[in-house]
């Protein structure tokens, strides 16, 4: 009964993790190793092969690739920005015209509503004038 107690608190050890330096690194590698259990034994085993600037010259290659991919995302969504922002630049042009214009016609309209009511005005005194013409002229006959 003993020996089943002491094979359940046997631990297994991780299997350290071993790096291919001579391959391409991948995203789903440095994911592995950035875990902090698997990162010292990732690295010794970079030092213990002697192969430290293989990796490293590895590892700026995959950071240069990842950085040109960053500008490529960045410079996209910088060309998006600068295009909503000539459209919004362009809106405002129209809106500015178009309130010119209402502006305009605005004071047109006004114009000519003031020189219709001036005349409505003396067209109203004249048939006042005429109306009061012939109710005199009616009482004098």
């Amino acid at each position: 009964m003993s020996n089943n107690n002491n094979n359940n608190n046997v631990k297994t050890a991780t299997p350290p993790v071993t790096i291919d330096i001579t391959s391409n690194i991948s995203y789903e590698h440095l994911s592995n190793i950035t875990d902090t259990d698997q990162l010292g034994p990732a690295l010794k085993g970079v030092f213990e092969s002697g192969k430290e600037k293989e990796y490293v010259s590895q590892l700026q290659g995959f950071i240069k690739k990842k950085q040109s991919e960053i500008e490529e995302i960045c410079s996209s969504n910088y060309q998006e920005f600068i295009n909503s922002v000539d459209e919004l630049l362009a809106v405002r042009a129209d809106t500015t015209g178009l309130r010119e214009s209402v502006v305009r016609f605005n004071r047109d309209m006004q114009g000519c509503a003031s020189s219709l009511l001036s005349q409505a005005t003396i067209l109203a005194e004249k048939k006042e004038r005429k109306a009061k013409s012939k109710r005199r002229d009616f009482c004098f006959t």
